[in-house]
């Protein structure tokens, strides 16, 4: 199996999930990372399909995508009661009041912080280390994967081999 495909109980987990999204510069080959909004795309497309409708809507529910966009690109303008968005493709401006814009960056906040939490505790299942036998690419033989967390150090990591690295759970000096 390949490490981006790597079988978790029956559940198939994959180390580079928005590779395919990510593009090609046409003159110069270099890659392209996707954007926020193809990733949040595909992140709602994929729990809806997997029937998981209330994390699709949290997903839009957090994500603002012209709010973020006029943010990245600095395309708005602050007025006395909040900020206008200018849309992209020609649409209408899009006024956000303070008490919305305070809304709107509450529910991020939150959605980031279960983000977290729900990560952590994930994390915490790679102690004690899993082994696991996987390989990169095809090109490549089929190895042994470390997948380790260590609590008093803090550090979580993937590495070759039967074993996680020395000192891997050594608390910090």
């Amino acid at each position: 199996m390949h490490f981006d495909e790597v079988v978790s109980g029956a559940k198939l987990v994959r180390f580079r999930p928005f590779q395919k999204l990510v593009k090609r510069h046409k003159k110069t080959g270099k890659a392209i990372s996707p954007s926020a909004n193809a990733i949040m795309k595909v992140l709602m497309g994929h729990a809806y399909n997997l029937g998981l409708h209330d994390l699709s809507d949290t997903f839009n529910e957090a994500f603002d995508s012209d709010l973020r966009n006029s943010i990245a690109h600095a395309d708005y303008t602050l007025v006395r009661d909040g900020m206008r968005l200018r849309r992209r493709y020609g649409e209408d401006v899009r006024e956000i009041s303070w008490a919305e814009l305070d809304t709107i960056i509450v529910k991020g906040l939150n959605f980031f912080g279960y983000m977290r939490d729900l990560i952590k505790l994930h994390i915490e299942t790679y102690d004690p280390p899993k082994t696991i036998q996987a390989q990169l690419n095809e090109r490549e033989p089929v190895t042994a994967w470390t997948i380790f967390y260590g609590p008093a150090s803090g550090k979580f990591g993937v590495t070759t081999g039967a074993a996680p690295p020395d000192g891997y759970n050594n608390p910090p000096a």
